[in-house]
């Protein structure tokens, strides 16, 4: 009797396959291994918590579904892309990273009390709506000598307003980065209006032009870490950004963003209007004494973008150079194999 051939995998198995390496080679960008949950969650494929799962202890050679080994399997030569310890998955003969994760985990806690500390002064703002630590690639995956890029929603027309008084709070409290220091200070870069929450426009362009090609955008959409929620603002911004589910259509809110808060009624009548009038002369008298790095950068790219709704201020955003080496890293290896 002859042996049945060995079955193939089906395309949709190979394409979770890649799916599931292209994550994990994106965080290896960051040295951030990942467990099941985030695997699945940061995914750009819709699938089951399951079906992940047996692939990655397929691709790391783990048995039993364990997701953990003694830092054996999986090394360079092995065969296997993937290797996987204490729980965590990570690129073959990268074993290292998993102790290097609860480090900075640990690490973390005192940036994230200096962000959390900032967010309830900025919410004491009446048209402040929401307040979240930004670039974080992972779950409190900060280095110790990098600064806390602060993202905050403003009420509809209040976004120069907002970002006045909240760098004005900063430097009274000395929070301001300055050239020396950066350690846990404050950068306050990136403010948009309630009616200014779809970030399509900020997508990096395709190298062919059709479309948007933004690996990072999704992934910093999808690790803001709130402190301040007046009214489901984090809610509206993903709805506002339907791409977002189409990246990561498994993603889910994370368990540890604050509880939402009722927001401060806005002002109408002579006192709206007063607030408007002030509203433009600060956005005016911002851009003018904007430096000149970011004046010379306005408008021109998705760096440093700035208008009624939105103020973006990056004058280093290195999301093009992430969007590299990740194409690079998928290209070099065998993780499509």
């Amino acid at each position: 009797m002859a042996c049945p051939a060995e079955q193939k995998p089906s395309r949709t198995e190979t394409d979770l396959k890649k799916a599931i390496l292209s994550v994990i080679a994106f965080f290896d960008l960051f040295d951030y291994p990942l467990t099941v949950q985030e695997v699945w969650q940061w995914l750009g494929k819709k699938s089951a918590p399951a079906e992940v799962l047996a692939i990655l202890d397929h691709l790391a050679g783990a048995a039993g579904g364990s997701g953990a080994d003694d830092g054996t399997q999986a090394q360079p030569g092995s065969g296997r892309p993937l290797a996987a310890r204490d729980g965590f998955y990570f690129l073959s003969g990268r074993s290292l990273l998993p102790a290097a994760r609860r480090e900075r985990y640990a690490a973390s806690a005192r940036k994230m009390k200096r962000a959390a500390a900032a967010a309830r002064v900025f919410s004491w703002l009446p048209w402040t709506r929401f307040v979240a630590l930004g670039n974080i690639m992972g779950a409190r995956n900060l280095k110790t000598e990098s600064d806390l890029d602060i993202f905050i929603i403003a009420a509809a027309g209040r976004a120069w307003l907002v970002r006045f008084f909240c760098a004005g709070l900063a430097k009274l409290f000395g929070w301001r980065p300055r050239p020396g220091k950066h350690r846990d200070q404050i950068c306050l870069n990136f403010f948009a209006a309630a009616d200014g929450l779809d970030f399509s426009a900020f997508l990096l362009p395709a190298a062919d032009g059709q479309g948007a090609d933004d690996p990072y955008f999704a992934y910093w959409l999808a690790n803001l870490r709130p402190f301040y929620d007046a009214g489901g603002f984090y809610a509206r911004l993903i709805s506002a950004n339907p791409w977002f589910r189409e990246k990561l259509p498994n993603w889910r809110r994370p368990a540890e963003a604050q509880p939402e808060r009722p927001a401060a009624p806005g002002k109408s009548g002579p006192a709206g209007k007063f607030f408007d009038w002030l509203e433009a002369r600060a956005r005016r008298w911002q851009i003018w004494i904007m430096p000149p790095a970011l004046s010379a950068r306005l408008n021109q790219d998705t760096r440093v973008r700035a208008d009624e709704k939105t103020i973006k201020l990056h004058t280093e955003d290195r999301r093009a150079d992430y969007r590299r080496a990740f194409r690079e890293k998928l290209a070099g290896g065998h993780l499509h194999d």
